[in-house]
């Protein structure tokens, strides 16, 4: 048998340990006793397994009520991008060169026609006048339909927006008891935190989304602001406080 007090083997039949001198009971068993720290450390696993089995449960619980809307999740993010791009507006340098040449042109026009009569005038400056009309009138026309053109597709990606917000915010209201916020609940976003909590880098559904979230908070940073300008009437409108995140930041 083993000695409960260092372990050591000893007889059987002897009363006192031959290694310690710790007493013996009378009936020992034939296995040593289990360190109490390798007990704590068993408990401690065991229980970090458990954790993270519940977690995974609750996540893949959210990716099953959430995929039905991937779609949305991927048309939101189209909006997204549409938004601030158009945001910026449409470039002013065609519309700038337009104004530049057609004035030059007008002003060599004019020139033109009050020395038309002139018998020692060149009928230069007319000529040109006229040229420059004939290439700056469509440069200018060609930047106010770009403006135009701009203002309506920032338009038409704001009433997406709009009512792609309104769906998804909707259909994340109705999840009862979410553990996540609504901006962490695009299908993909979801299944790369459960990968984090499955490799065991993460033991709850929190410490994954931080681990998803710090190397990328430059992007997130910059993304949330932009979009959240760029939308402000939007979300006073609808009183939507998220931007649901696209999956393209967290690579």
């Amino acid at each position: 048998m083993f000695c409960p007090n260092c372990g050591g083997t000893v007889a059987d039949d002897v009363r006192f340990c031959a290694h310690c001198g710790h007493a013996l009971p009378v009936c020992q068993g034939t296995l040593p006793p289990q360190p109490v720290a390798d007990t704590y450390a068993q408990q401690y696993q065991s229980h970090k397994n458990l954790l993270r089995q519940n977690e995974t449960a609750i996540l893949n619980r959210l990716i099953d009520y959430f995929s039905p809307k991937q779609g949305a999740y991927d048309a939101f993010e189209n909006a997204c991008r549409r938004v601030n791009h158009y945001a910026r507006g449409a470039r002013n340098a065609l519309l700038i060169w337009g104004c530049i040449v057609s004035g030059m042109s007008l002003i060599l026009l004019l020139g033109g026609i009050l020395t038309y009569y002139d018998v020692r005038s060149d009928d230069a400056p007319l000529i040109m006048g006229i040229v420059g009309l004939i290439l700056g009138a469509p440069m200018v026309a060609g930047g106010i339909l770009m403006k135009v053109v701009n203002r309506r597709n920032f338009n038409k990606a704001l009433q997406d927006y709009y009512r792609l917000s309104v769906e998804l915010y909707s259909h994340f209201y109705a999840c009862t008891d979410c553990p996540v916020g609504a901006e962490y609940t695009n299908p993909k976003i979801l299944a790369s935190i459960l990968a984090i909590v499955q490799s065991g880098r993460a033991d709850t559904i929190k410490e994954g989304i931080n681990l998803l979230v710090t190397p990328n908070q430059a992007k997130i940073y910059r993304f949330y602001n932009q979009t959240q300008q760029n939308t402000a009437s939007i979300h006073a409108q609808t009183q939507i406080p998220v931007i649901f995140l696209n999956e393209r930041l967290f690579r």
